[in-house]
């Protein structure tokens, strides 16, 4: 037998208005009293800390609460954890706020860096006076006598 874990999950909502005192004393007296009720950027959400034996028991009990409870009311979306910020997924990572909020923003990330073009550069042999394509294999001549240093 397995015992239960406690699941960490985010439901944003659709319909009627769960801030109003009515609804939120309905959905405690209906077993939401592990969740937190809120409103951020014009979405309604509810966070719940549940006590199941599997995430899906935890998810489905959650939204039958909510959605027989309060007519209306539909479950928009599922996000598996809480809100994270760009900090704490900094601090996670072990990578510098600026660089992930870098990436956020799509500002940085594969190909089209400096590296790349500085690859697709040609290179010059001052020994020669030919240039070559970087892609190609770097041949070494064979150093002048004169260059070549006595062995001592």
């Amino acid at each position: 037998m397995t015992k239960p874990k406690t699941y960490s999950f985010t439901l944003f909502l659709k319909g009627a208005d769960v801030l109003l005192d009515e609804s939120l004393d309905a959905l405690y007296e209906a077993g939401c009293d592990d969740a937190v009720f809120g409103e951020r950027d014009g979405a309604q959400y509810a966070a719940f800390d549940r006590e199941a034996k599997s995430f899906t028991e935890a998810l489905k009990s959650a939204i039958v609460n909510l959605t027989s409870t309060v007519d209306g009311l539909h479950v928009a979306r599922v996000a598996p954890e809480e809100f994270v910020t760009l900090a704490a997924i900094a601090e996670r990572a072990g990578l510098s706020r600026e660089y992930v909020r870098l990436l956020a923003n799509q500002e940085r990330g594969p190909g089209g860096s400096r590296r790349r073009s500085l690859m697709q550069t040609t290179r010059h042999d001052f020994g020669t006076g030919r240039t070559s394509p970087s892609g190609c294999r770097n041949t070494r001549r064979a150093r002048p006598s004169w260059t070549r240093r006595a062995p001592t």
